[in-house]
């Protein structure tokens, strides 16, 4: 009896916190309450790997709008690299644009990079995308993440090596 009021006031209190978080991110980033909604359940789902591994986490709701801070940056620094990027493809393009069989080529090889990244698991997948496409340094990944720089250097590794993988396979 005891156990199933626990339960009750600690969902009571999560949802008093979640109410509190989203209305947070949806004022402070002008989100959605979609879009907020899943910043707080990747947020959570941090905490809750955290607490699994570290124990119990003194302020949940302190940490849940730090990590949807961090989570927001990203995403942002994620948008501009992209532009900047796009930026940078629009203009090679204009300046060497390839002929039709080296585009179907470079199609190709895109397209079986992005099949292997599609079979990575999702964490290891945004790690070498965070990593090698937009330069974020492996301890803001490993902080983001909540996991050791040892951490994200294995996933970012075993990520690399499937790619020298299918590299050799393609020559």
């Amino acid at each position: 009896m005891r156990e199933r009021e626990d339960r009750l006031s600690e969902s009571a209190e999560l949802l008093k916190i979640r109410s509190h978080v989203m209305r947070f991110a949806q004022r402070r980033f002008h989100l959605s309450k979609d879009a907020a909604e899943e910043l707080f359940q990747e947020a959570y789902a941090r905490a809750s790997a955290r607490q699994s591994q570290e124990g119990n986490i003194q302020n949940l709701e302190a940490y849940l709008i730090t990590t949807i801070k961090r989570l927001q940056e990203m995403g942002s620094r994620k948008s501009d690299r992209r532009a900047q990027l796009e930026v940078v493809a629009n203009a090679a393009m204009v300046t060497t644009m390839p002929g039709a069989d080296e585009a179907a080529a470079l199609d190709q090889r895109l397209e079986r990079l992005e099949g292997l990244l599609a079979t990575f698991h999702p964490r290891t997948r945004d790690i070498f995308i965070l990593a090698r496409c937009q330069d974020i340094p492996l301890d803001e990944i490993a902080q983001a993440f909540g996991i050791s720089v040892s951490a994200v250097d294995k996933q970012l590794k075993k990520a690399m090596l499937a790619i020298e993988e299918m590299k050799a396979r393609d020559q």
